[in-house]
């Protein structure tokens, strides 16, 4: 199983990640900062999870 030979039709730019004891799946990575004091949500991102 590889990115090159699975992909998403409804959403292309996934990618195959896993995890231990976790099955394959078409991902994102995802990182977000929260202000401690306010838990105002400050940036997110999404990359590749490949």
């Amino acid at each position: 199983m590889s990115n090159k030979t699975h992909y998403s039709p409804a959403d292309p730019e996934a990618r195959i990640s896993t995890k231990p004891g976790k099955a394959r799946a078409l991902n994102y990575l995802c990182s977000m900062a929260v202000d401690d004091g306010t838990g105002v949500i400050s940036h997110m991102q999404a990359d590749f999870a490949d």
